[in-house]
């Protein structure tokens, strides 16, 4: 018999449970140690904190994000990516009480400021990268990001290739839904997927599903009439390596008119990007030297172009003048 069941014979009898927070999704809101009451509930709303029962050893607390068509979406507060749908029958209570003890109430006051939070999560990103280091690994890294890389050169490659009507076929399991960045911006920010960084009105993008999740997106903004400037492509790591960033790519040429010529920019060192852009028709057509100065200012920038190809570094860099960054 899973712990689970016993709290789910108390809030089928309509009492409240008592649960001990374990792991960090919930950060800072709920500390490990913390104690919650749930409470059986039949109604729910978006913001509430939610117990569900997804077959685990233990009842998982999160924040209900979404609700529609009888599913619903949840969330820890202290990841990215949202949980998979539920069915709306798996949600069993409401979190409407939370204990501490004097051990997590310390931890919870010293960390609970979003700032500190923010902080303590970049830490420990840098940890986990860095765990299966040896000290002669982290020693070299500390020096090249303190001795060598603030003056290396940021070198950044140009490409361009004609828009086109291109055959594209969606791996099975999966479906396709087009807009622009604003109407979906919403639901893109719940489902862990990045975004651009600069973009305008007339970002348009294409969003790969598997079921009602967000696995992958692909955006591209209008320069004007000639040109258009494709992104970056996001993929969630689990599923990578199945072409959906080529795919995408192809969508976003069939979508913009044939006469119009597709840029793109990536760093020299990205060697993925640059197979991706290869195998999808992009050629080089300049390069673009950035020096850096202690700790991140640019100091210079010197742009060459290949011969014939001066027209589209130009209007690459009116792209660079005009997008915005929202």
């Amino acid at each position: 018999m899973r712990s689970a069941d016993l709290t789910l014979a108390l809030l089928s009898n309509d009492q409240q449970a008592t649960l001990r927070v374990q792991g960090r999704s919930m950060w800072p809101v709920l500390v490990a140690g913390d104690h919650v009451v749930i409470e059986p509930r039949k109604e729910y709303k978006v913001g509430d904190l939610v117990a569900f029962d997804n077959g685990r050893e233990s009842l998982v607390v999160h924040r209900l994000i979404a609700c529609r068509d009888g599913l619903c979406r949840t969330r820890g507060d202290y990841l990215v990516q949202a949980d998979p749908w539920l069915d709306r029958q798996q949600l069993v209570g409401v979190v409407v009480d939370v204990k501490r003890g004097w051990t997590s109430a310390l931890y919870h006051k010293i960390f609970a400021p979003l700032w500190m939070a923010s902080i303590h999560k970049r830490l420990r990103r840098r940890r986990a990268e860095n765990r299966t280091w040896a000290l002669s690994g982290r020693v070299t890294y500390l020096l090249y990001r303190t001795v060598l890389r603030p003056f290396s050169p940021s070198v950044r490659i140009v490409l361009a290739a004609p828009s086109e009507p291109r055959e594209v076929q969606l791996p099975d399991g999966l479906t396709l839904k087009s807009g622009y960045l604003n109407e979906l911006y919403d639901q893109l920010v719940e489902s862990g997927l990045e975004l651009p960084k600069h973009y305008n009105d007339s970002t348009y993008g294409m969003v790969a599903f598997d079921g009602l999740s967000e696995v992958a997106c692909a955006w591209s903004s209008q320069v004007d009439d000639q040109y258009a400037t494709l992104h970056d492509s996001y993929v969630l790591a689990q599923y990578r390596g199945r072409g959906l960033a080529k795919l995408l790519a192809d969508c976003m040429f069939d979508y913009r008119s044939t006469n119009a010529t597709m840029l793109v920019s990536v760093q020299h060192h990205n060697a993925a990007s640059l197979a991706k852009n290869k195998r999808a028709g992009f050629q080089e057509i300049g390069r673009e030297y950035r020096l850096r100065l202690w700790p991140t200012q640019k100091v210079w920038t010197k742009l060459s172009s290949k011969t014939g190809c001066e027209h589209l570094v130009d209007a690459w860099l009116r792209n660079g003048e005009a997008r915005v960054r929202r």
